[in-house]
């Protein structure tokens, strides 16, 4: 990893050897997506991964983390894992200033502490200075903006340009047993299931968009009064200058949009997946209140039905008592019957009973029992 220009391709052609590798040699991002690139040594598979800057020419640097860190989720997800990371930094550079700093404030939190020790920050370009100018510039980078990685187990190194600088590096990385590691994005992403926008790299991005967006809109503002006192002067060729610079600040403000979209992109998603839900649970408890309501609307018409019978019976029951209220009540005799295996399921009168009715004692008969039917 490293900003456009550190020499992170030129790193990977160098040790590989790999041709197809695209090398800039000036500040236009060549690298555009990330990129794998096999090479084996001493009988082991390395991959190498080349990844865009976080001031890439072409893109936002909100779009460069989005889509570095779905690429290092679907690697986890898969169970590859990393076994350490080269962060590159042009030792030519005369301070660490703007898009370098905003880089190394979210390499810091995407990697997380437990990782530093894996990082080697490897410094560039050394064939652009004196050795004194390096050493020096070296030397101000250990004491304040590596330090705190230094302490963590980073470890500083120097990329020289050639094909032996480059395998030292990695000689040393694949001797350290450190093994390997998951970065602190991929936890947070994969196993704490955080949108890009709540993880610890996504903070600190979005507050430096915050900022850059503020200084821009700023540098706008400043331009636009620069611009009319440039033609109240006539002044054509400030005029025409300012017009340019104006594009450009025009121009870092959309990629900065572009940025932010990027990072709450996923966050979007998430809405419209629970907006949808939502919407499925409110169409369900809709379409469950009108089966509820149909169920109570059937049961109250079959309430009302058994009320209607049970009217119409009563007033049946009420005519036949005012019937029988008004006729004397008779009784039909059968004739009686050996009844020694006939009527099971009728009721049996006991002749004890019988000796206490009067009207029945000229009942007679050979069986014990008889029927009674009225």
């Amino acid at each position: 990893m490293g900003v456009t220009g550190a020499g992170k391709s030129t790193f990977i052609q160098t040790i590989t050897g790999d041709k197809r590798i695209t090398i800039g040699h000036n500040l236009e991002s060549c690298t555009q997506d990330i990129q794998s690139w096999p090479w084996k040594y001493k009988g082991m598979n390395i991959t190498f991964i080349d990844t865009p800057g976080f001031n890439d020419t072409n893109k936002s640097e909100g779009e460069i983390l989005r889509e570095l860190s779905d690429w290092l989720m679907n690697t986890y997800q898969q169970d590859a894992k990393l076994s350490g990371i080269l962060y590159l930094h042009r030792i030519s550079d005369i301070r660490m200033e703007g898009s370098a700093l905003r880089n190394l404030r979210v390499f810091k939190k995407l990697c997380g502490e437990d990782s530093l020790q894996h990082v080697i920050l490897v410094t560039t370009h050394w064939g652009s200075v004196s050795e004194a100018t390096g050493k020096a510039r070296e030397k101000e980078l250990l004491n304040s903006y590596w330090r705190g990685m230094r302490e963590k187990g980073s470890k500083v190194r120097q990329f020289k340009g050639t094909k032996s600088s480059a395998i030292e590096l990695i000689s040393e990385l694949l001797n350290s047993k450190l093994g390997e590691t998951t970065l602190q994005i991929q936890r947070e992403m994969v196993d704490q299931k955080k949108d890009l926008a709540d993880s610890s790299a996504g903070k600190v991005m979005n507050e430096e968009i915050v900022k850059l967006k503020a200084q821009y809109e700023k540098d706008m503002e400043e331009l636009r009064k620069s611009l009319e006192l440039a033609l109240e002067e006539k002044d054509e060729i400030l005029f025409v200058a300012l017009e340019q610079e104006k594009e450009r600040v025009t121009q870092e403000i959309k990629r900065i949009r572009k940025g932010e979209e990027a990072m709450m992109l996923k966050l979007r998603e998430q809405q419209f997946q629970l907006e949808q839900q939502r919407w499925k649970q409110q169409k369900a408890f809709e379409e469950q209140q009108q089966r509820l309501e149909q169920q109570r609307l059937e049961q109250e018409k079959a309430f009302k039905q058994q009320q209607q019978r049970l009217e119409q019976q009563r007033r049946q029951l009420e005519q036949q008592r005012q019937q029988l209220g008004q006729q004397p009540l008779e009784y039909q005799w059968l004739e009686h019957q050996w009844l020694d295996h006939q009527w099971p399921e009728h009721q049996w009168l006991e002749p004890q009973w019988l000796e206490h009715q009067p009207q029945w004692r000229n009942i007679s008969g050979r069986s014990t029992r008889y029927f009674l039917n009225h």
